[in-house]
Formats: C-alpha cells, sequence, structure tokens
C-alpha cells in the first residue's frame, strides 16, 4: 500500500498534454475550458484510486499514517477537481463575453469603414463645381452631414481600441485563471 507517484504521473501527463496559451477566439477560450475538465476528469480517476487503495486497507492499518496519506490525497485531489471544473464553468461564460465584444469591435470596424466611403464621397461632391449641386442650400446640408459623419468617425478608433484592450485583457484573464488553476496541484 505504498503511496505512489505513478497514480499522480496520470496528472502530470493530462497537464503537460495540454498546454495553456493566450486565446485568440471564443473558441479558443471553450477548448481551454474543455482541457481544464479533461484534467479534472483524469483528477478525479486519481483520487478515486487513492480512496478505493484506502478503503481496500485492512480496518487495522487505517488508521496508520501511509493509509492516512492516501485518505489525504484523495481529498485534496478531489478538491482540486473541483476548483477545476468551477473554474472552467467560469471560463465557458468568460467565452461568451469574448465573443460579444469581438462582434462589437468587428462591426465597429465595418461601421468606421462605410463612414470613410461616405465621408469621401460628400468631400468629393462638396469639392465639385457649384453648379453640380442645385443650391446654396443644398451645399449646406451636405456639408452639415459632412460635418456629422467626420465627427462620429473620430471616435470610432478610440471605441476599437478599447474593445480590442478589452479583449486582450480578457485573453489573459482565461490564460492566468487556467495556468494558476493547474498551478495548485502540488502533490
Amino acid at each position: 500500500y505504498e503511496l505512489s507517484s505513478a497514480k499522480t504521473a496520470a496528472i502530470e501527463q493530462a497537464i503537460d498534454e495540454n498546454p495553456i496559451s493566450e486565446p485568440d477566439s471564443k473558441e479558443d477560450i471553450e477548448g481551454i475550458a474543455a482541457v481544464l475538465r479533461s484534467i479534472a476528469e483524469t483528477a478525479e480517476e486519481v483520487a478515486s484510486e487513492y480512496q478505493d487503495s484506502f478503503d481496500n486497507m485492512p480496518e487495522n492499518l487505517q488508521g496508520g499514517s501511509v493509509a492516512q496519506d492516501m485518505e489525504e490525497k484523495a481529498q485534496e485531489i478531489e478538491s482540486w477537481k473541483d476548483t477545476l471544473e468551477s473554474d472552467a464553468e467560469e471560463i465557458d461564460s468568460m467565452a461568451e463575453d469574448y465573443e460579444s465584444k469581438g462582434n462589437e469591435r468587428d462591426e465597429l470596424i465595418a461601421r468606421e469603414s462605410e463612414l470613410e466611403v461616405q465621408v469621401e464621397e460628400l468631400e468629393e461632391l462638396l469639392a465639385a463645381p457649384k453648379d453640380r449641386l442645385e443650391d446654396d442650400s443644398g451645399r449646406g446640408e451636405l456639408t452639415g452631414k459632412l460635418a456629422a459623419l467626420k465627427t462620429e468617425l473620430e471616435g470610432l478608433p478610440d471605441q476599437i481600441e478599447s474593445l480590442t484592450s478589452e479583449l486582450g485583457d480578457m485573453a489573459s484573464e482565461v490564460e492566468g485563471k487556467a495556468i494558476d488553476a493547474i498551478g495548485e496541484f502540488s502533490l
């Protein structure tokens, strides 16, 4: 009934086979959550092995230090597994937020392109000879519209940059959370 690092080697192998890196998409984030779940499944199997080893010991040996160490390891691994599963759930919800912010940023980028085209067209129209516009009120209306488009366009780069920064922060947070959760394994 010797304590064996061979049992925990399965967990170490699951960790080594699934390196965590900063995600670039909702799918990457969901993949990280899946990795945590996979490692949690392995941890559950290992915890069960330790608990089974303890349970199968004769009662007169269950009070000994080796037996107590087995039961303690089973409980520690089970607790760590619960942490991994909880973090995987949290990371899954972060994937939805990441996708939402990414879509919002993409919409702003598309809007920025649309506005740039509209501004260019209005500037060309206003630069045309006066006789191409029906009257000065039409020119004034176009000038007002151009000013409004330029104002909207001015704010978009900051909004896009802000969302891009938030996405980067979220990606770093996901990576850090996963690495921290996995790093808690120390038997």
